[in-house]
């Protein structure tokens, strides 16, 4: 399998993907997902020395992720995950690039571990011959990127850890609060 970046390699789309719940392929009529952004806490700092005021984010604390999963239309098993519960959510997709050099389609994979609590579920609307456009998010605890099998993003907020491509940025911090 080719990789998703290298020379002469553009990365084009997700060709598809399937979302598990709990470790079970999730059956609803999942159209998309809104996957969780990464926001800084920041505090903004001024004083003797700053000429102005600077927004100083704070190293490896990330404000409030969510993740968003968007329904065409209801079925029973979208109530399956109203449970006030942890839940782990793992996303297994195939991502398209075209490799300019070999002249070629290539296939790479992306996948997306979370953990986290349902936060709300609109079951849309009504509407005769219409999908319901229903959404279910949840708030999420931990995060997981890996692309091609390596792990570039870690997210683990209850243990304090928070890596980028292998280096984790409060193993300082765990030390000095003795953990």
């Amino acid at each position: 399998m080719a990789g998703l970046t290298g020379p002469g390699i553009i990365p084009e789309k997700v060709v598809n993907y399937m979302l598990y719940a709990d470790g079970s392929r999730s059956l609803t009529a999942l159209v998309d997902v809104d996957l969780p952004d990464i926001q800084f806490m920041s505090e903004t700092i001024s004083g003797a020395g700053i000429a102005g005021e600077i927004d100083s984010t704070t190293l490896g604390h990330i404000q409030a992720m969510t993740m968003g999963l968007n329904f065409r239309t209801l079925i029973d098993q979208n109530y399956n995950m109203l449970e006030q519960r942890a839940y782990s959510l793992e996303i297994k997709a195939g991502l398209q690039s075209s490799d300019q050099n070999q002249g070629k389609l290539v296939t790479g994979k992306y996948r997306i571990m979370v953990k986290g609590y349902p936060k709300g579920f609109s079951q849309g609307k009504l509407s005769v011959g219409k999908p319901t456009d229903s959404k279910q998010e949840f708030s999420v605890n931990y995060l997981k990127v890996e692309y091609d099998g390596e792990e570039v993003l870690e997210v683990d907020k209850t243990n304090m850890i928070f890596k980028v491509k292998g280096t984790d940025y409060l193993t300082d911090i765990r030390a000095a609060m003795g953990m």
